[in-house]
């Protein structure tokens, strides 16, 4: 196996590890927010709740420019696009 392929790899892993993390944190977000539809008296999420889903959604940022990066650098279609236009 390729360097690149194992990094792939591991980048693609990193990826879905940082989005179930931030549909893990979503969660509890959403089911608060989702009181406002029902009705129901309006509980805003946590500081706790928040920091939470800041955190993961950052880190799920973070995974995706990685990627990115490396496809800029790997990919040759991304770096014909970028010579035509």
């Amino acid at each position: 196996m390729s360097n690149e392929y194992k990094e792939w790899q591991k980048l693609c892993e990193e990826h879905h590890t940082a989005r179930d993390a931030v549909n893990e944190a979503l969660g509890p977000v959403n089911q608060k927010f989702s009181a406002f539809a029902d009705g129901k008296p309006q509980t805003n999420p946590s500081i706790q709740e928040l920091n939470r889903l800041d955190k993961a959604w950052k880190r799920w940022e973070n995974v995706k420019r990685k990627m990115e990066e490396f496809i800029k650098k790997h990919c040759k279609a991304w770096k014909l696009k970028k010579h035509s236009g």
